[in-house]
């Protein structure tokens, strides 16, 4: 699938993926929803990415969902089929809901990090 609705490049270890509808500063679709959740499982599975980094173009990271999509989604799209997953009793189970599929990209280490945060400097 070549994704529509957001961008996706590797840099090193990182997967940076980039929320790409600045035109209406990056809200959610069901389009750039089924993008970025199959954008991150696939950087969840790649070994090589120790790392995922989740920006916006433009001038907002995201509005939240589209206004103009969620006024014509119905109430049961929530608990659509195409949005479960098979339940996985290791994990939290308010991990495992539709729009908590961030926290939930598989770990393949239990060691713990050396990585440091870097300090923000404006």
């Amino acid at each position: 699938m070549n994704p529509t609705q957001i961008q996706v490049a590797l840099d090193g270890a990182t997967a940076v993926i980039t929320l790409n509808r600045p035109e209406r500063m990056n809200a959610l679709t069901k389009v750039l929803e089924a993008e970025l959740r199959d954008a991150v499982e696939q950087a969840g599975r790649n070994p090589e990415i120790r790392a995922i980094v989740l920006t916006g173009a433009g001038r907002a990271f995201c509005a939240g969902m589209d206004m103009d999509e969620l006024e014509v989604l119905p109430p049961e799209d929530i608990q659509a089929e195409q949005w479960m997953r098979p339940y996985d009793m290791n994990r939290r189970a308010d991990y495992q809901t539709r729009y908590s599929y961030f926290p939930a990209a598989p770990s393949r280490s239990s060691a713990p990090s050396t990585a440091r945060p870097r300090a923000w400097g404006w």
